[in-house]
């Protein structure tokens, strides 16, 4: 018989909203205590459960606990264990030096490519981007992703990743590479006065990759 018959005791608010956040704590619990709690819910007397809404009902409550378990870009950006992989799954399988795009990066823009190597810093603010060296050069590269969509954490710093994504180059005027300057110390509490901001050729243009997805690991410990 897929029909219910449930009695109902009538209870108190405070109890009916203890019984329900019990309920959410977990999704194993949910299901193993759903039909015992469903008698400390709603009103007094008799009432029908057809089976097909008690599943609805179910699915529903799965779905809130589900987007509440969600974590925030804060608990991501400091997470204790960064290891693991972040964004699209990486595909291509040959890697590029970093040298070696930065030596001749006209015939890598707008591709995609995978590095590797050991991240010397990560965005303090919102994990948005990291700079990476390889091991036998000093050069380095900053990979940036879209903000909220992958965040790096902080403890990445001094990990090692593999990333792919789209190698691009930006063009800076004086001032827009003088402000930039400035967001980049502030992003780490630093305040710059603009007329103490020196701008060199370099600061120019910067060769930077697109993050699209990447797997970050401890040394000699890549999965």
């Amino acid at each position: 018989d897929n029909i219910y018959k449930v009695k109902i005791q009538l209870h108190k608010k405070s109890r009916i909203s203890t019984a329900l956040s019990q309920v959410l704590v977990t999704h194993t619990s949910l299901i193993r205590h759903l039909d015992n709690k469903l008698e400390s819910f709603f009103y007094r007397g008799f009432f029908v459960i057809n089976y097909n809404m008690k599943k609805i009902f179910i699915l529903a409550i799965l779905i809130i606990s589900g987007c509440n378990n969600s974590q925030s870009e804060s608990d991501l950006l400091n997470k204790k264990n960064p290891d693991g992989n972040y964004g699209s799954k990486i595909y291509l399988r040959e890697f590029n030096s970093i040298t070696e795009l930065l030596d001749t990066p006209e015939i890598y823009l707008g591709n995609d490519v995978l590095i590797s190597g050991e991240i010397l810093e990560v965005c303090p603010m919102r994990g948005c981007w990291i700079n990476m060296k390889e091991s036998n050069s000093d050069l380095h590269i900053r990979v940036k992703v879209t903000d909220g969509e992958i965040v790096f954490p902080l403890t990445s710093k001094g990990k090692y990743a593999d990333v792919q994504g789209k190698f691009s180059k930006l063009e800076f005027t004086e001032e827009q590479a003088r402000q930039w300057k400035i967001h980049l110390a502030e992003e780490k509490g630093i305040h710059l006065d603009s007329k103490d901001v020196i701008i060199n050729p370099s600061d120019l243009i910067e060769y930077r990759i697109i993050g699209e997805g990447a797997n970050i690991y401890s040394y000699g410990c890549k999965n």
